[in-house]
């Protein structure tokens, strides 16, 4: 190429000395210009090219499936969760320099693409702006004069934080590990626990959680009433069974939730399956106070659980719901208990796989399937339910166009289920008509 050029601009009949003065002349503009823009990049948006790699390679070694516990014993702590930009730890910092501005992520959050005011990118960089306006005031110890980050005129505001479904599309595709939910859950905690600030409608769910361990407020000895003529014993009766069965709240007490419930304690009764439940013992697993920002109550109902698992120390707990196996396989760690959870398609798969359940061999026609963000995303189990599914219908499995990690998410999660739905397009309508397109 240079030879070409060479020739091109008649360079090749150009004296020695012109020729060294030319070198010389385009070599230091190239390298001032390299140097000027390496000094241009610690202030600039272009700071990702030096935050990027050590980013990357501070990543966690195994995928996190966990959000922060916070030591709520801990006195010596004046507030819990994130309330100002001066409370970033290292990480999170890193994390925002580290952002691209891409947009991947907001391409694929389900409240971006419904028209709500959330997008992952943007609050990343609304956090790295904010941080760097008040960094004068940080950098000079003066803290107490740090601004809030949810404050009247500031980017984000309780309709972005609120609008967030936990659904982790955003980190999924995020090319230089963003933790985004971490700054969003961190958020919503402090205005749950510090500003007693969030969704009205929230209230009573929060209520009904603790009052009776449900989130519609239902009485908490009736956990057991969905199977009251099939038989289905409880731990205090059988504590040896082999499998505990974590029904959940929906499936205790959502009409349709227990129509589920007691189709899947047919089928695990025709395997012969030994599995006992426990009843008005069990108690919401946390997820939605939890992922609603009120740590304080999700500590509460874990810990009630945690007691109980202890007091029977089960050989596998069988869930249902995918919140409820992802929080007690990869939460309740965090509060001492540790047991094998697995999933229902897991366990009906592995039923069918052993000869112990035989399908009928009657074919139930096209069907498709809707990969539950904490099933699929959050914890990998994407296969098992289609193969599941594949030998119940002679294979006739129709996929939609998002499915897997690149699933979309129902609009339930992160607490959502119990808020309004008032900005943009409805979530689980957008997934439906993708559903009805198949």
């Amino acid at each position: 190429v240079s030879g070409m050029l060479v020739g091109f601009f008649g360079l090749d009949s150009l004296a020695p000395p012109q020729v060294a003065v030319g070198y010389e002349t385009v070599y230091w503009i190239h390298i001032a210009t390299i140097l000027g823009f390496l000094v241009y990049i610690p202030g600039s948006k272009h700071l990702h090219l030096l935050a990027a790699a050590p980013n990357v390679f501070c990543k966690p070694l195994q995928r996190e499936k966990a959000i922060a516990k916070s030591d709520l014993e801990n006195e010596s702590l004046e507030s819990f969760g994130l309330g100002k930009v001066s409370e970033l730890n290292w990480k999170r910092v890193l994390d925002l320099y580290a952002c691209t501005e891409g947009g991947r992520c907001e391409e694929q959050c389900p409240a971006s693409n419904t028209n709500k005011p959330l997008s992952p990118k943007k609050v990343v960089h609304d956090l790295k702006a904010d941080l760097l306006d008040q960094a004068d005031i940080i950098l000079g110890g003066d803290v107490d004069n740090v601004a809030p980050i949810v404050r009247d005129g500031a980017p984000i505001t309780d309709d972005v934080l609120w609008s967030c479904t936990t659904c982790r599309a955003c980190e999924d595709i995020c090319p230089v590990n963003i933790a985004h939910l971490d700054l969003i859950i961190e958020a919503r905690k402090y205005q749950v626990l510090m500003e007693a600030r969030f969704p009205p409608e929230v209230q009573e769910t929060f209520t009904n959680l603790e009052n009776q361990a449900n989130p519609w407020g239902f009485s908490a000895d009736g956990r057991a009433d969905w199977c009251k003529d099939m038989d289905i014993k409880l731990m205090s009766d059988h504590p040896e069974a082999e499998v505990l069965w974590f029904v959940g709240c929906a499936g205790s007490f959502d009409d349709r939730g227990k129509r589920v419930s007691r189709a899947m304690a047919r089928v695990l009764q025709r395997a012969g399956v030994d599995v006992a439940i426990l009843g008005p013992e069990e108690a919401c697993n946390g997820d939605m106070a939890r992922r609603a920002g009120n740590e304080y109550l999700a500590q509460m109902l874990i810990q009630q659980n945690v007691e109980t698992f202890e007091q029977y120390k089960p050989r596998k707990i069988l869930a249902g719901c995918p919140h409820c196996y992802n929080i007690i396989k990869n939460e309740y760690p965090q509060f001492g208990a540790r047991y094998p959870v697995v999933s229902h398609a897991e366990m009906l798969l592995d039923l069918v796989k052993q000869g112990r359940l035989k399908t009928s061999g009657h074919s139930l026609g096209s069907l498709t399937f809707h990969d539950s963000c904490y099933l699929g995303r959050w914890n990998g189990i994407v296969e098992p339910p289609r193969e599941l599914l594949r030998a119940v219908s002679n294979g006739q499995l129709t996929e939609m166009q998002r499915i897997g990690n690149q699933g979309f998410c129902c609009g339930a999660g992160g607490g959502r289920m119990f808020m309004e739905e008032a900005l943009g397009t409805r979530i689980n309508v957008n997934r439906a008509a993708e559903g009805l397109a198949t």
